[in-house]
């Protein structure tokens, strides 16, 4: 069972950005969330969210700060599952560094049926 079902309230398969440290003291280290930060198109593209990516391997919801939704959103549109705004929660007054104002969920199109009939209680626990 994933460990945030108590706060989700639904038992989901969740996939977090790692930000490990340099215990094997690799040289040029970098974890996956600044590649990420650094290029995420690119990282995106790496991770099979290109246009050609299969549907079925692709997550029904992402959640993200809103800039980098600003950065990410025509990637995201264009893969062939394709990914809409279906909520946005305020985070923060004072953003900074990575962190932004709001925090949006992006629903897959594909699944927007199941979204809409779930959304009010799934979010409401966000």
């Amino acid at each position: 069972m994933n460990v945030l079902c108590s706060y989700i309230h639904h038992n989901v398969t969740m996939k977090f950005l790692t930000c490990e440290p340099n215990l094997g003291r690799v040289s040029n280290y970098t974890d996956e969330a600044d590649m990420f930060y650094s290029s995420p198109e690119a990282w995106l593209a790496a991770n099979n969210f290109s246009s050609d990516a299969t549907p079925a391997n692709l997550p029904t919801h992402l959640v993200m700060f809103d800039e980098l939704h600003v950065r990410t959103a025509a990637v995201l549109r264009d893969s062939q599952i394709g990914y809409r705004l279906c909520g946005q929660f305020f985070h923060t007054h004072f953003p900074e560094g990575r962190v932004s104002m709001y925090v949006v969920a992006l629903c897959s199109t594909r699944w927007m049926h199941v979204v809409q009939q779930y959304s009010t209680s799934f979010f409401r626990h966000l």
